[in-house]
């Protein structure tokens, strides 16, 4: 028997912005992430992951607005790595950057990171929850469903994925762990699919220092195809973490959220600078070298005003990333997500709908990824840094620990 298996990733997150000070907030100290040595490696063997997938989306949709969550997609990787045996699983282990770790290994330092991430600044509301539901005909494999119970934290519930009522069931869980951001992942079930592991991430952060509305101006935008276009330019006077390359050609401002474990980062080349070239060197290892230097100057930073929503297919990335047997019918090794062998199961898809919302407020970021499966330089003390958002540039939102990259994105037209 041929089926479907639909595992899914929802990842919401909202962040609103507010003055440090602001009487009312009371802004707590960090807890920092402590990782054991091993589960360091991990997580920093991992981070290739974020920067492959985000340069292989950029690849295959024109180097424009793109808007991903690569925890998202990692997390939901990891999972389906949990079902997966064979040469399958080296694959998906090798694309993780997790090859040379065993899957217990792997599961710690996620256990660790998600633990760390809520207790990090406690100003900032953080769930993430994970769900796997089970079509009630499918036989389940009870160790699967027990390891992504105890790895995952997942709720394991059974549904009649022939009924509409599961669609709704499915969608109120994405909307309530997303705080309404996610109501209507799901339209439709195919007939064929059998199993959706889910995982949900609500983010809600505030600026450490605050836009003022009163001083969004309207200014000219260049972008990637050099036309100039009209946008709100938000603006802003403090003292921010500054980076330069050493030839000077990109810079980085860091925008702190809450007690700074949370960050906005602005990455801007200069407009000379071929924005898709630039794009496809980055990589985890060459992000961690990219900036000689790291410290805190008074920047006049301008920002556009901008909202974002995408939807990829993540499918020919990932295949191009190093992992196509998951996707290959008659091929892929699921067995151990199965508890009876004569069911064929394979990823058909892996979708992943994404929106993000920055103005004066603060940012507001949601993401949702499914895999479908079937069956920098110093500058001189007291220099101004002029920071123009201008033309083309990249962020990130990230936690600065454990270096875990929540969202990832380009802002080009």
């Amino acid at each position: 028997m041929k089926k479907t298996l639909m595992l899914a990733c929802v990842i919401a997150a909202a962040f609103i912005s507010c003055s440090k000070e602001d009487p009312d907030v009371v802004i707590p100290e960090r807890v920092d992430i402590v990782l054991t040595k091993a589960e360091a490696e991990v997580l920093d063997a991992g981070m290739d992951f974020s920067f492959n997938l985000f340069r292989e989306v950029s690849t295959r949709n024109g180097y424009k607005n793109i808007f991903i969550s690569p925890l998202s997609a990692h997390i939901a990787t990891c999972m389906l790595a949990n079902g997966a045996s064979g040469e399958t699983y080296s694959q998906i282990v090798r694309t993780l950057g997790y090859e040379g770790f065993s899957i217990n290994d792997v599961n710690s330092a996620y256990n660790t990171l998600v633990s760390g991430l809520r207790k990090v600044d406690t100003s900032t509301i953080l769930e993430i929850a994970n769900a796997l539901w089970v079509e009630e005909k499918f036989p389940v494999s009870k160790t699967f469903a027990d390891g992504m119970s105890k790895n995952y934290d997942a709720y394991v519930k059974n549904l009649d994925f022939s009924s509409r009522d599961a669609v709704k069931t499915i969608n109120k869980w994405c909307s309530d762990k997303t705080n309404k951001m996610i109501p209507d992942f799901l339209k439709e079930l195919s007939p064929e699919t059998v199993l959706i592991l889910m995982n949900a991430l609500y983010f809600n952060g505030k600026w450490n220092e605050k836009f003022e509305s009163s001083q969004t101006a309207e200014g000219i935008f260049s972008t990637i195809d050099s036309k100039s276009v009209k946008k709100e330019f938000m603006h802003i006077s403090k003292q921010f973490k500054y980076a330069e390359t050493e030839d000077e050609k990109i810079r980085m401002c860091e925008l702190p959220y809450g007690n700074g474990a949370f960050v906005m980062d602005i990455i801007l080349p200069d407009p000379e600078v071929d924005f898709k070239s630039f794009i496809g060197k980055m990589t985890g290892e060459g992000w961690k070298n990219m900036f000689t230097y790291r410290g805190t100057h008074k920047v006049e930073l301008a920002l556009p005003k901008f909202k974002m929503e995408a939807e990829y297919d993540l499918k020919d990335a990932l295949v191009a990333m190093g992992m196509p047997l998951a996707y290959e019918k008659g091929k892929a090794d699921l067995k151990k997500m199965c508890s009876n062998d004569n069911w064929t199961l394979w990823v058909d898809r892996t979708i992943q709908k994404s929106v993000i919302d920055v103005d004066e407020s603060g940012s507001q970021a949601a993401a949702v990824t499914a895999h479908v499966i079937k069956g920098v330089t110093s500058p001189g003390p007291g220099t101004v840094i002029h920071f123009n958002c201008d033309h083309p540039f990249m962020f990130m939102i990230r936690e600065t620990t454990s270096g875990a990259i929540l969202f990832m994105g380009t802002f080009a037209e």
